[in-house]
């Protein structure tokens, strides 16, 4: 079966959701561990080009997923329901979440 747009949008959301919220805890994580951070410049040459990979591959991935899992009927059917709309919201309030916590962490860590 193939997905409907509802259900893909839904994985979209989710994903995305998903995204900022592991991509908002490794920047606290790196803001505190120097180890960590070193670990990401290795990689790349810059801690902040390894982070950006990583947003693009998490997202990809859990798209990938979703996608894969949509193709069950189950869970294609729970996608649908009231799903968009609370996945959107989630998604905006996840954003806000981690964009103020790390505003937090930020001024913790560097006034």
């Amino acid at each position: 079966m193939r997905p409907s747009g509802v259900v893909r949008f839904t994985s979209y959301c989710i994903a995305a959701t998903v995204t900022i919220f592991l991509i908002g805890l490794l920047t606290i994580v790196h803001e505190y561990s120097g180890q960590f951070r070193q670990i990401l410049v290795s990689l790349t040459g810059h801690h902040w080009t390894t982070m950006s990979i990583l947003t693009g591959l998490i997202f990809i991935g859990l798209i990938f997923i979703f996608s894969v899992a949509s193709r069950s009927e189950r869970i294609a059917e729970w996608m649908k329901a009231d799903k968009p709309f609370l996945w959107s919201v989630l998604l905006v309030i996840v954003t806000f979440l981690m964009t103020g916590l790390n505003l937090v962490v930020y001024i913790l860590h560097y006034f």
